[in-house]
């Protein structure tokens, strides 16, 4: 069974309640039916480690939006952590 494929996106991922749902999303969804990736819009911060060491690909994209239809391509998912 192939994968779905879940883009977990916020606009930063300093130390605040959004992104640590974020990082709980991406820790505790099922691995065995989903690929997490997580993207941050506009920039890191100190939850990039953190999520990293659970084994989650984090993508800063700096403001560069020219790739978030790149990664869309290749997602089944996209959620949106954020107002």
């Amino acid at each position: 069974m192939e994968k779905i494929r879940v883009l977990e996106a916020v606009n930063q991922l300093g130390l605040g309640g959004t992104e640590y749902a974020l990082q709980l999303y991406s820790k505790y969804l099922n691995k065995d039916i989903f690929h997490v990736t997580v993207v941050s819009l506009l920039k890191g911060g100190e939850r990039v480690r953190l999520i990293e060491e659970q084994g989650t690909e984090v993508i800063i994209l700096n403001g560069d939006f020219t790739k978030l239809p790149i990664l869309l391509k290749k997602t089944d998912v996209f959620h949106w952590h954020g107002s």
